[in-house]
């Protein structure tokens, strides 16, 4: 985190004009960013959201692999599986039946 905080501010300091770009950045920084294809013009917040949280299940082998990579408990990740139908498709999800988070009584 603290690299990235660096390297931001290193661009604020030696971008030209108004807007960071991708080559104010450290090669290291830019290329660690995969390039995926483009999102529709006037896509929401939450259209990237379901489209990234899609290639994380697609790329992990279990939604505990999934929670990990993108930041959040996994009974979350569960949760917003089951509220938006469109996360389900593929991926670690599929692949795991019956590991799913139990309510207590």
């Amino acid at each position: 985190m603290r690299e990235l905080v660096n390297a931001l501010e290193r661009a604020v300091v030696l971008a030209r004009g108004g807007t960071i770009r991708a080559d104010d950045l450290p090669d290291r920084l830019v290329a660690a960013v995969p390039e995926g294809p483009p999102l529709p013009r006037g896509s929401s917040l939450e259209d990237m959201e379901q489209r990234h949280v899609r290639q994380v299940l697609a790329e992990s082998s279990t939604l505990e692999e999934a929670a990990a990579r993108l930041g959040i408990n996994v009974t979350t990740l569960w949760r917003e599986r089951k509220r938006r139908p469109g996360l389900s498709a593929g991926g670690a999800g599929e692949r795991l039946t019956g590991r799913y988070p139990r309510r207590h009584r």
